[in-house]
């Protein structure tokens, strides 16, 4: 048993992949000239008679120009891609070619060039990210365990992380984290109060209450507002169970909108018998606690995203939002998701 203990640090970078700029292809130029003749009526005094006013002319017509030019060209980031870890000189020899390629089939017309040399430039640009993917890959693979992501006594690895990527089940750990996550924002926040219990509790809890009935010693769960409880259909199917403490309701959400009884009338009785262990002056009944099987709510259309939605279930109601997504956010959500667990904190 090793007596060390981690030492949790944040790094802040102060660079910046991209700078705030204006590209002047979006500037709005019937805007513009209306705009600058408004500041040239109301900007200069007279016709200059003395080298010293028409220095002054000058300098008052610029700066017309330019504020018309800002009033109508919206500032924005412009992303430097010789920055980017995957940009190489072959790259940049393609695109100094290619704007050649352009600026030249925009004198003659003929265009042949110039989508040849598009065309390369693309699929160059294609492969150096994929090439430089792969790489980032292999060393996550090659760190040591001991360097990779660790929260909440949950271990990440790149195998973890993977499973975020399309078409892929998402795995225990990723769901225990998601929701810890979710549990750690409602601390910080005057969100309700939110607990969840682990991808293992349901299992444990449909061979009898005696296999979870210390798994909240630490906890009080009747002075929580909202506790998650993640499903596992025949280990093929994620569901989530969310027990609403305030309005007394446990709610089932079923992408696949499958009824699970069994599930619901077992935390029903887990409340139960916790009131009991516990000693709760009025301890609870079958009566206090209602159960329902959410039918209104986004349904997936593939095999896939079953532990997204059960993910994102969870994640609207604690923050008392409707259910307004649909299938076609899995792919945003799955993105969404890889960058708040590698960050240790939800977006919102």
């Amino acid at each position: 048993m090793s007596d060390h203990r981690t030492i949790p640090f944040n790094l802040k970078s102060n660079t910046d992949s991209s700078t705030p700029g204006r590209n002047p292809r979006k500037t709005n130029w019937e805007g513009y000239k209306s705009t600058l003749r408004l500041y040239l009526a109301n900007g200069l005094s007279g016709v200059p008679r003395k080298p010293l006013e028409l220095d002054r002319a000058i300098g008052d017509i610029n700066k017309c120009l330019i504020n018309a030019f800002e009033d109508n060209c919206p500032v924005g980031k412009k992303h430097m891609e010789k920055d980017a870890p995957w940009w190489n000189d072959s790259l940049e020899r393609l695109r100094v070619t290619t704007r050649r390629r352009l600026n030249k089939a925009k004198r003659d017309g003929i265009w042949e060039e110039y989508r040849e040399s598009l065309t390369s430039y693309n699929k160059e640009i294609r492969k150096a990210k994929r090439k430089n993917y792969r790489e980032f890959c292999e060393s996550i693979v090659s760190t040591s365990e001991g360097a990779r992501l660790h929260m909440y006594g949950i271990s990440i690895n790149n195998a973890d992380i993977m499973t975020l990527t399309k078409n892929s089940w998402l795995n225990d750990n990723v769901i225990n984290l998601y929701l810890n996550l979710i549990v750690a924002r409602s601390q910080k926040t005057t969100l309700p109060r939110v607990y969840a219990m682990n991808t293992f509790f349901v299992p444990s809890l449909l061979k009898g209450y005696k296999n979870v009935s210390r798994w909240t010693r630490h906890v009080d769960i009747f002075k929580e507002d909202m506790i998650l409880v993640p499903v596992h259909v025949d280990n093929v199917h994620w569901c989530m169970a969310i027990i609403d403490m305030s309005r007394n309701m446990i709610s089932y959400y079923d992408s696949f909108n499958i009824p699970n009884p069994t599930v619901l009338n077992a935390l029903r009785n887990f409340l139960i018998e916790q009131s009991l262990a516990r000693k709760l002056e009025t301890p609870l009944t079958l009566k206090d606690f209602q159960v329902q099987h959410a039918t209104n709510v986004p349904r997936q259309t593939n095999t896939s995203d079953c532990g997204v939605f059960s993910c994102m279930f969870a994640e609207y109601i604690t923050r008392n939002k409707s259910l307004t997504f649909s299938q076609k956010d899995m792919p945003r959500f799955r993105k969404q998701m890889k960058r708040e667990i590698t960050n240790g904190r939800l977006d919102q």
